[in-house]
Protein backbone atom coordinates (compact mmCIF):
# COMPACT_ATOMS: atom_id res chain seq x y z
CA UNK A 1 0.00 0.00 0.00
CA UNK A 2 1.13 3.75 -0.85
CA UNK A 3 0.81 6.48 0.73
CA UNK A 4 0.28 9.91 -2.28
CA UNK A 5 0.88 13.25 -1.87
CA UNK A 6 -0.98 15.12 -4.09
CA UNK A 7 0.35 18.70 -4.75
CA UNK A 8 -1.65 21.41 -6.93
CA UNK A 9 -0.24 23.94 -9.01
CA UNK A 10 -0.61 27.96 -8.52
CA UNK A 11 -3.38 28.99 -7.86
CA UNK A 12 -4.91 25.92 -7.21
CA UNK A 13 -6.22 23.82 -3.51
CA UNK A 14 -6.11 20.40 -2.45
CA UNK A 15 -9.45 20.29 -4.09
CA UNK A 16 -7.92 19.85 -7.54
CA UNK A 17 -7.16 16.32 -6.84
CA UNK A 18 -10.68 15.31 -5.47
CA UNK A 19 -11.86 13.05 -8.45
CA UNK A 20 -8.49 11.11 -8.27
CA UNK A 21 -8.51 10.57 -4.37
CA UNK A 22 -11.41 8.40 -4.19
CA UNK A 23 -10.28 6.13 -6.92
CA UNK A 24 -6.67 5.73 -5.47
CA UNK A 25 -8.29 4.85 -2.23
CA UNK A 26 -10.73 2.30 -3.92
CA UNK A 27 -7.31 0.74 -4.58
CA UNK A 28 -6.25 0.34 -0.95
CA UNK A 29 -3.86 3.28 -0.96
CA UNK A 30 -3.95 6.33 1.35
CA UNK A 31 -4.17 9.35 -0.01
CA UNK A 32 -3.49 13.38 1.41
CA UNK A 33 -4.08 16.11 -0.87
CA UNK A 34 -2.05 18.68 0.04
CA UNK A 35 -2.91 22.88 0.56
CA UNK A 36 -0.64 25.09 0.10
CA UNK A 37 -0.20 28.60 1.10
CA UNK A 38 -0.64 30.01 -3.14
CA UNK A 39 -2.14 33.13 -1.55
CA UNK A 40 -0.46 34.15 1.39
CA UNK A 41 2.61 36.84 0.22
CA UNK A 42 4.75 36.40 3.14
CA UNK A 43 5.12 32.46 2.13
CA UNK A 44 8.62 31.67 -0.01
CA UNK A 45 9.43 28.96 -1.38
CA UNK A 46 10.26 26.96 1.52
CA UNK A 47 7.04 27.64 3.46
CA UNK A 48 5.43 25.88 0.41
CA UNK A 49 8.19 22.86 0.63
CA UNK A 50 7.88 22.70 4.66
CA UNK A 51 3.99 21.85 4.33
CA UNK A 52 4.84 19.22 1.52
CA UNK A 53 7.49 17.64 3.76
CA UNK A 54 5.11 17.59 6.83
CA UNK A 55 2.16 15.83 5.02
CA UNK A 56 4.93 13.47 3.76
CA UNK A 57 6.95 12.83 6.64
CA UNK A 58 6.56 9.55 9.01
CA UNK A 59 4.49 7.26 6.36
CA UNK A 60 6.28 4.15 4.29
CA UNK A 61 6.10 3.93 0.74
CA UNK A 62 5.75 7.61 -0.07
CA UNK A 63 4.75 8.51 -3.31
CA UNK A 64 4.76 12.16 -4.06
CA UNK A 65 2.81 13.30 -7.12
CA UNK A 66 3.57 17.17 -8.08
CA UNK A 67 1.33 19.05 -10.64
CA UNK A 68 2.40 22.22 -12.78
CA UNK A 69 4.60 24.45 -10.28
CA UNK A 70 4.72 21.43 -7.71
CA UNK A 71 7.15 20.29 -9.56
CA UNK A 72 10.18 22.29 -8.07
CA UNK A 73 8.48 20.99 -4.65
CA UNK A 74 8.15 17.93 -4.66
CA UNK A 75 11.81 16.78 -5.45
CA UNK A 76 12.52 18.69 -2.64
CA UNK A 77 9.94 17.12 -0.35
CA UNK A 78 11.92 13.43 -1.80
CA UNK A 79 15.33 14.82 -0.64
CA UNK A 80 14.06 15.56 2.85
CA UNK A 81 12.15 12.79 4.04
CA UNK A 82 12.16 9.33 2.37
CA UNK A 83 10.13 8.96 -0.73
CA UNK A 84 9.58 5.68 -3.21
CA UNK A 85 8.87 7.45 -6.36
CA UNK A 86 8.11 10.99 -7.57
CA UNK A 87 5.67 11.61 -10.20
CA UNK A 88 5.61 14.81 -12.51
CA UNK A 89 1.69 16.07 -13.85
CA UNK A 90 2.24 18.43 -16.47
CA UNK A 91 4.98 19.82 -13.94
CA UNK A 92 7.87 22.30 -14.23
CA UNK A 93 11.23 20.94 -14.24
CA UNK A 94 13.83 22.77 -12.31
CA UNK A 95 17.44 23.60 -12.91
CA UNK A 96 19.69 24.08 -10.00
CA UNK A 97 19.73 27.78 -8.44
CA UNK A 98 16.95 28.49 -10.94
CA UNK A 99 13.77 30.48 -9.64
CA UNK A 100 10.54 30.14 -10.85
CA UNK A 101 10.50 33.51 -12.21
CA UNK A 102 13.43 32.90 -14.45
CA UNK A 103 12.32 29.31 -15.91
CA UNK A 104 10.17 30.64 -18.37
CA UNK A 105 12.68 32.53 -20.51
CA UNK A 106 15.26 30.03 -19.51
CA UNK A 107 13.39 27.26 -20.60
CA UNK A 108 11.85 29.35 -23.47
CA UNK A 109 8.64 28.55 -22.36
CA UNK A 110 7.03 31.68 -24.39
CA UNK A 111 8.25 30.57 -27.95
CA UNK A 112 7.40 27.16 -27.19
CA UNK A 113 3.16 27.99 -26.33
CA UNK A 114 3.51 30.45 -29.27
CA UNK A 115 4.36 27.93 -31.99
CA UNK A 116 1.50 25.57 -30.08
CA UNK A 117 -1.02 27.80 -30.45
CA UNK A 118 0.28 28.04 -34.37
CA UNK A 119 -0.33 24.69 -34.40
CA UNK A 120 -3.71 24.49 -32.92
CA UNK A 121 -4.67 27.29 -35.08
CA UNK A 122 -5.30 29.64 -32.08
CA UNK A 123 -4.03 33.51 -32.28
CA UNK A 124 -0.12 33.13 -30.73
CA UNK A 125 -0.37 37.20 -29.67
CA UNK A 126 -4.18 37.28 -28.23
CA UNK A 127 -4.34 37.99 -24.79
CA UNK A 128 -3.91 34.82 -21.91
CA UNK A 129 -7.00 33.88 -20.96
CA UNK A 130 -7.18 30.59 -18.28
CA UNK A 131 -10.38 29.25 -19.68
CA UNK A 132 -8.61 29.11 -22.50
CA UNK A 133 -5.16 27.88 -21.81
CA UNK A 134 -5.56 25.69 -18.59
CA UNK A 135 -10.13 24.79 -19.22
CA UNK A 136 -10.33 23.90 -22.71
CA UNK A 137 -10.94 20.29 -21.99
CA UNK A 138 -12.65 20.50 -18.68
CA UNK A 139 -16.28 19.42 -18.63
CA UNK A 140 -18.20 22.10 -18.03
CA UNK A 141 -20.38 21.48 -14.53
CA UNK A 142 -16.35 21.25 -12.97
CA UNK A 143 -15.60 24.63 -14.85
CA UNK A 144 -18.32 26.07 -13.17
CA UNK A 145 -17.35 24.30 -9.34
CA UNK A 146 -13.44 24.95 -9.75
CA UNK A 147 -14.13 29.00 -9.41
CA UNK A 148 -14.54 28.60 -5.96
CA UNK A 149 -11.04 27.16 -5.61
CA UNK A 150 -9.00 29.69 -7.89
CA UNK A 151 -6.59 31.72 -5.32
CA UNK A 152 -4.83 34.53 -6.11
CA UNK A 153 -1.31 33.13 -6.51
CA UNK A 154 1.60 35.02 -5.00
CA UNK A 155 4.75 35.55 -6.61
CA UNK A 156 7.05 35.43 -3.82
CA UNK A 157 7.78 31.90 -4.16
CA UNK A 158 8.47 32.94 -7.57
CA UNK A 159 12.11 34.98 -6.61
CA UNK A 160 13.40 32.12 -4.45
CA UNK A 161 16.17 29.76 -6.38
CA UNK A 162 15.42 26.07 -6.46
CA UNK A 163 17.44 24.79 -3.35
CA UNK A 164 18.75 21.49 -4.63
CA UNK A 165 22.43 20.78 -5.98
CA UNK A 166 20.85 17.64 -8.08
CA UNK A 167 17.37 15.76 -8.87
CA UNK A 168 17.41 13.15 -6.37
CA UNK A 169 18.07 9.80 -7.40
CA UNK A 170 14.99 8.22 -6.66
CA UNK A 171 12.58 6.63 -9.37
CA UNK A 172 11.08 9.53 -10.96
CA UNK A 173 7.73 9.63 -13.93
CA UNK A 174 6.97 12.43 -15.68
CA UNK A 175 3.24 12.84 -17.26
CA UNK A 176 2.86 14.95 -19.72
CA UNK A 177 -0.41 16.47 -21.95
CA UNK A 178 -0.79 16.31 -25.37
CA UNK A 179 -2.94 19.02 -25.82
CA UNK A 180 -1.20 21.45 -22.95
CA UNK A 181 -1.30 24.88 -24.06
CA UNK A 182 0.28 26.28 -20.88
CA UNK A 183 3.67 24.15 -21.44
CA UNK A 184 3.33 22.02 -24.74
CA UNK A 185 4.23 18.08 -25.31
CA UNK A 186 7.25 19.94 -27.53
CA UNK A 187 8.77 21.85 -24.42
CA UNK A 188 7.96 19.09 -21.99
CA UNK A 189 10.09 16.23 -24.23
CA UNK A 190 12.83 19.14 -24.19
CA UNK A 191 13.29 19.64 -20.57
CA UNK A 192 12.45 15.95 -19.44
CA UNK A 193 15.36 14.58 -21.55
CA UNK A 194 17.52 17.79 -20.85
CA UNK A 195 16.93 18.07 -17.34
CA UNK A 196 16.08 14.48 -16.05
CA UNK A 197 17.64 12.01 -19.17
CA UNK A 198 13.65 10.38 -19.36
CA UNK A 199 11.31 10.42 -21.43
CA UNK A 200 7.55 11.38 -20.15
CA UNK A 201 4.72 9.38 -20.58
CA UNK A 202 1.96 11.48 -22.23
CA UNK A 203 -1.93 11.51 -21.95
CA UNK A 204 -4.56 13.28 -24.36
CA UNK A 205 -5.04 16.09 -22.18
CA UNK A 206 -4.51 19.31 -21.44
CA UNK A 207 -2.80 21.29 -18.21
CA UNK A 208 -5.41 19.81 -15.66
CA UNK A 209 -5.55 16.19 -16.38
CA UNK A 210 -7.05 15.78 -12.70
CA UNK A 211 -10.19 17.48 -13.74
CA UNK A 212 -10.28 16.69 -17.40
CA UNK A 213 -9.42 12.69 -17.25
CA UNK A 214 -9.09 11.52 -14.16
CA UNK A 215 -9.65 8.22 -14.17
CA UNK A 216 -7.00 7.90 -16.42
CA UNK A 217 -4.67 9.90 -14.17
CA UNK A 218 -5.27 7.75 -11.65
CA UNK A 219 -5.01 4.78 -13.75
CA UNK A 220 -1.60 6.01 -14.74
CA UNK A 221 -0.63 6.58 -11.24
CA UNK A 222 -1.72 3.42 -9.87
CA UNK A 223 1.05 1.49 -12.62
CA UNK A 224 3.27 3.81 -11.72
CA UNK A 225 2.91 2.96 -8.26
CA UNK A 226 2.68 -0.87 -9.31
CA UNK A 227 6.00 -0.88 -11.10
CA UNK A 228 7.76 0.88 -8.72
CA UNK A 229 6.62 -1.51 -5.70
CA UNK A 230 7.52 -4.58 -8.36
CA UNK A 231 11.12 -3.41 -8.78
CA UNK A 232 11.48 -3.46 -5.16
CA UNK A 233 10.09 -5.88 -3.97
CA UNK A 234 12.85 -8.73 -3.63
CA UNK A 235 13.92 -8.02 -0.08
CA UNK A 236 17.62 -6.56 -1.13
CA UNK A 237 16.09 -4.73 -3.70
CA UNK A 238 13.96 -3.37 -1.04
CA UNK A 239 17.22 -2.74 1.71
CA UNK A 240 19.04 -1.09 -1.54
CA UNK A 241 16.16 1.42 -2.34
CA UNK A 242 16.53 2.36 1.79
CA UNK A 243 19.93 2.41 1.70
CA UNK A 244 20.73 4.13 -1.64
CA UNK A 245 18.00 6.70 -0.92
CA UNK A 246 19.46 8.19 2.33
CA UNK A 247 22.88 8.57 0.35
CA UNK A 248 20.62 10.47 -2.43
CA UNK A 249 18.82 12.63 -0.67
CA UNK A 250 22.12 14.12 0.65
CA UNK A 251 23.29 14.31 -2.51
CA UNK A 252 20.51 16.18 -3.68
CA UNK A 253 21.60 18.82 -1.04
CA UNK A 254 24.83 19.06 -1.94
CA UNK A 255 26.41 22.59 -3.25
CA UNK A 256 29.97 22.83 -6.11
CA UNK A 257 31.61 23.62 -3.15
CA UNK A 258 30.40 20.96 -0.68
CA UNK A 259 31.79 18.14 -3.20
CA UNK A 260 35.53 19.61 -2.81
CA UNK A 261 35.10 19.73 1.13
CA UNK A 262 37.35 17.00 3.29
CA UNK A 263 35.32 14.41 4.33
CA UNK A 264 35.98 11.86 7.64
CA UNK A 265 37.62 9.22 5.38
CA UNK A 266 41.28 10.19 5.04
CA UNK A 267 42.93 12.17 2.04
CA UNK A 268 39.25 12.37 0.68
CA UNK A 269 36.92 14.90 -0.48
CA UNK A 270 33.42 14.22 -0.48
CA UNK A 271 33.48 13.91 -4.71
CA UNK A 272 35.95 10.79 -3.59
CA UNK A 273 33.32 9.27 -1.78
CA UNK A 274 31.29 8.89 -5.03
CA UNK A 275 34.66 8.22 -7.24
CA UNK A 276 35.22 5.21 -4.84
CA UNK A 277 31.63 4.19 -5.04
CA UNK A 278 31.32 4.56 -8.91
CA UNK A 279 34.88 2.69 -9.30
CA UNK A 280 34.34 -0.45 -6.86
CA UNK A 281 31.20 -1.28 -7.38
CA UNK A 282 31.45 -1.34 -10.91
CA UNK A 283 34.84 -3.73 -10.49
CA UNK A 284 33.67 -5.93 -8.13
CA UNK A 285 31.05 -7.44 -10.40
CA UNK A 286 33.05 -7.31 -12.96
CA UNK A 287 35.70 -9.17 -11.07
CA UNK A 288 33.18 -11.68 -10.25
CA UNK A 289 32.23 -12.15 -14.22
CA UNK A 290 28.88 -10.28 -13.19
CA UNK A 291 26.74 -7.95 -14.65
CA UNK A 292 28.63 -5.06 -16.48
CA UNK A 293 28.08 -1.06 -15.38
CA UNK A 294 29.33 2.13 -16.97
CA UNK A 295 28.72 4.88 -14.59
CA UNK A 296 28.80 8.37 -17.07
CA UNK A 297 29.11 10.98 -16.64
CA UNK A 298 32.46 10.97 -14.78
CA UNK A 299 32.67 11.95 -10.81
CA UNK A 300 35.00 15.43 -12.07
CA UNK A 301 32.30 16.36 -14.14
CA UNK A 302 29.50 15.52 -12.09
CA UNK A 303 29.72 13.74 -8.75
CA UNK A 304 25.67 14.06 -8.39
CA UNK A 305 24.90 12.27 -12.17
CA UNK A 306 27.67 9.88 -11.45
CA UNK A 307 26.14 8.53 -8.48
CA UNK A 308 22.76 8.80 -10.13
CA UNK A 309 23.70 6.74 -13.34
CA UNK A 310 24.98 4.20 -10.91
CA UNK A 311 22.04 4.17 -8.77
CA UNK A 312 19.97 3.63 -12.23
CA UNK A 313 21.99 0.32 -13.03
CA UNK A 314 21.69 -0.66 -9.67
CA UNK A 315 18.32 -0.34 -9.25
CA UNK A 316 17.31 -2.11 -12.87
CA UNK A 317 19.29 -5.00 -12.05
CA UNK A 318 18.53 -5.71 -8.69
CA UNK A 319 14.76 -5.61 -10.19
CA UNK A 320 15.40 -7.74 -12.95
CA UNK A 321 15.23 -11.25 -10.98
CA UNK A 322 16.92 -13.55 -13.55
CA UNK A 323 19.82 -11.03 -13.54
CA UNK A 324 19.74 -10.30 -9.46
CA UNK A 325 19.37 -14.15 -8.75
CA UNK A 326 22.28 -15.18 -11.41
CA UNK A 327 25.22 -16.43 -9.58
CA UNK A 328 29.49 -14.89 -9.49
CA UNK A 329 32.21 -16.18 -8.73
CA UNK A 330 35.00 -13.63 -6.90
CA UNK A 331 38.63 -14.30 -6.48
CA UNK A 332 38.65 -12.90 -2.77
CA UNK A 333 34.99 -13.27 -1.37
CA UNK A 334 33.89 -16.24 -3.33
CA UNK A 335 30.76 -17.43 -5.33
CA UNK A 336 27.15 -15.20 -4.56
CA UNK A 337 24.27 -14.56 -6.16
CA UNK A 338 24.65 -11.01 -7.76
CA UNK A 339 21.52 -9.42 -5.08
CA UNK A 340 23.51 -11.46 -1.92
CA UNK A 341 26.55 -10.07 -2.97
CA UNK A 342 25.53 -6.47 -3.30
CA UNK A 343 23.32 -6.47 0.23
CA UNK A 344 26.59 -8.31 1.92
CA UNK A 345 29.69 -6.05 0.75
CA UNK A 346 27.43 -2.97 -1.09
CA UNK A 347 24.88 -1.69 1.10
CA UNK A 348 26.98 -1.61 4.68
CA UNK A 349 29.94 0.64 2.71
CA UNK A 350 26.96 2.74 0.82
CA UNK A 351 25.40 3.24 4.45
CA UNK A 352 28.47 4.61 6.00
CA UNK A 353 29.17 6.52 3.45
CA UNK A 354 25.60 8.92 3.90
CA UNK A 355 26.64 9.76 7.05
CA UNK A 356 30.61 10.59 5.69
CA UNK A 357 28.84 12.84 3.07
CA UNK A 358 26.43 14.42 5.76
CA UNK A 359 29.04 14.98 8.05
CA UNK A 360 31.01 16.69 5.56
CA UNK A 361 28.59 19.36 4.16
CA UNK A 362 26.58 19.60 7.63
CA UNK A 363 23.46 17.71 6.79
CA UNK A 364 20.99 15.86 8.78
CA UNK A 365 23.54 13.00 9.95
CA UNK A 366 20.64 10.70 11.06
CA UNK A 367 20.66 6.96 9.22
CA UNK A 368 17.81 4.71 9.31
CA UNK A 369 17.84 2.94 12.86
CA UNK A 370 16.50 -0.37 11.36
CA UNK A 371 19.74 -0.75 8.52
CA UNK A 372 21.55 0.92 11.63
CA UNK A 373 20.99 -1.87 13.69
CA UNK A 374 21.14 -4.91 11.35
CA UNK A 375 24.53 -3.48 9.86
CA UNK A 376 25.68 -3.56 13.36
CA UNK A 377 24.26 -6.84 14.22
CA UNK A 378 26.59 -8.16 11.13
CA UNK A 379 29.73 -6.47 11.79
CA UNK A 380 30.54 -6.40 15.38
CA UNK A 381 31.20 -10.07 15.12
CA UNK A 382 33.66 -9.37 12.38
CA UNK A 383 35.55 -6.81 14.11
CA UNK A 384 39.47 -8.35 13.52
CA UNK A 385 38.77 -9.32 10.13
CA UNK A 386 37.24 -6.40 9.06
CA UNK A 387 40.33 -4.54 10.61
CA UNK A 388 42.98 -6.57 9.72
CA UNK A 389 41.65 -6.38 5.69
CA UNK A 390 42.03 -2.49 6.06
CA UNK A 391 38.29 -1.95 5.30
CA UNK A 392 37.86 0.40 8.29
CA UNK A 393 40.52 2.32 10.13
CA UNK A 394 41.12 1.97 14.17
CA UNK A 395 38.12 2.32 15.94
CA UNK A 396 36.65 4.81 18.45
CA UNK A 397 36.16 4.74 21.46
CA UNK A 398 32.41 5.55 22.75
CA UNK A 399 30.98 5.39 26.11
CA UNK A 400 29.18 1.98 26.59
CA UNK A 401 25.15 2.96 26.38
CA UNK A 402 26.01 5.08 23.36
CA UNK A 403 23.33 4.65 20.76
CA UNK A 404 23.35 1.99 18.37
CA UNK A 405 24.34 4.90 15.64
CA UNK A 406 26.93 6.25 17.11
CA UNK A 407 28.55 2.85 17.85
CA UNK A 408 28.60 1.54 13.92
CA UNK A 409 29.96 4.88 13.17
CA UNK A 410 32.72 4.88 15.81
CA UNK A 411 33.15 1.04 14.60
CA UNK A 412 34.14 2.38 11.24
CA UNK A 413 36.25 4.78 12.75
CA UNK A 414 35.12 7.71 12.32
CA UNK A 415 34.37 10.30 14.94
CA UNK A 416 30.85 10.32 15.84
Amino acid sequence: MAYFVLLPGAGSDGWYWHLVEPRLRAAGHEVVAVDLPVDDDSAGLERYIDGATRAAAGHDDVVVVGQSMAGLIAPVVAATVPVSLIVLVAAMTPAPGESMGEWWDATDQPAEAARFAVQEGRDPDAPFDPSEIFLHDVPSDLVAASAGHVRAQSVTPFADPWPLGAWPSLPTRCLIGGRDRLFPPALQRRLTAERLGLTPDEIDTGHLPALARPAALAEYLLSCWDTAAAAASRPVAHRYSRVAGGFSRRVSWMTAADWDRPTPCEGWAARDVVRHLTEWVPQFLDSAGGPQLAVEPTVDDDPAGAWASLDRQLRSLLADAATATCWIDHPHVGRHRVEDAIGMFVLGDLLIHTWDLARTAGLDETLDADLVHDMLVGIEPMDEVLRTSGQYGPRIDVPGDADEQTRLVAFAGRRP
